[in-house]
C-alpha cells in the first residue's frame, strides 16, 4: 500500500494541467486503487517549499485535480445508469421509425433505471419497455 502511494505520489502535480485527458485522471484513479483520497494527501503533504505563492499555487493545482476526479467519478456515475438498450433497438423491437414515441420510451426507461425502480439489466429493461410501449404505442 505504502509502496504505491509513494510511486504514485507525483502523478497528482503531472496531472494538474488544464490540458489533462480523462483518461490520465481514469489511470490514476485505476492504479490507485481506491486510495486516491490518501495519494491526495500524500501529494500535499510533499510540498517543502516556504514560499507562501508557490505553496498557494501547488494546493490550488491540488484542488484542481480535486475537482477534475469529482467530475470525472460524477461522470462516469451517470455512464453506469445508462440503459443497456438504445434507441435503435427500441426501433427495430417495436417496427419504428425515428419518432416522438421513441424518445418516450427510452425516456421513460432511462428514468426506471436512474430511479431503481426498474434494473439497468437487458431482460429488466425488455420487460419494462413492453409494458410501456402497450401504454404509448
Amino acid at each position: 500500500y505504502v509502496q504505491r502511494l509513494v510511486g504514485l505520489h507525483m502523478r497528482p502535480t503531472a496531472i494538474a494541467d488544464e490540458g489533462v485527458t480523462d483518461s490520465a485522471v481514469r489511470r490514476l484513479l485505476f492504479e490507485s486503487e481506491g486510495s486516491i483520497d490518501d495519494l491526495m494527501i500524500l501529494a500535499e503533504s510533499d510540498l517543502t517549499t516556504h514560499n507562501m505563492l508557490k505553496k498557494a499555487s501547488f494546493l490550488a493545482s491540488f484542488q484542481n485535480v480535486r475537482d477534475k476526479l469529482a467530475d470525472l467519478q460524477a461522470r462516469d456515475q451517470i455512464r453506469l445508469f445508462q440503459p443497456c438498450i438504445d434507441g435503435g433497438e427500441i426501433m427495430e423491437r417495436y417496427h419504428l421509425s425515428p419518432s416522438r414515441e421513441v424518445g418516450i420510451l427510452k425516456g421513460a426507461l432511462k428514468d426506471a433505471i436512474i430511479d431503481g425502480t426498474v434494473e439497468n439489466t437487458r431482460e429488466a429493461a425488455l420487460t419494462f419497455l413492453d409494458q410501456k410501449a402497450s401504454e404509448v404505442l
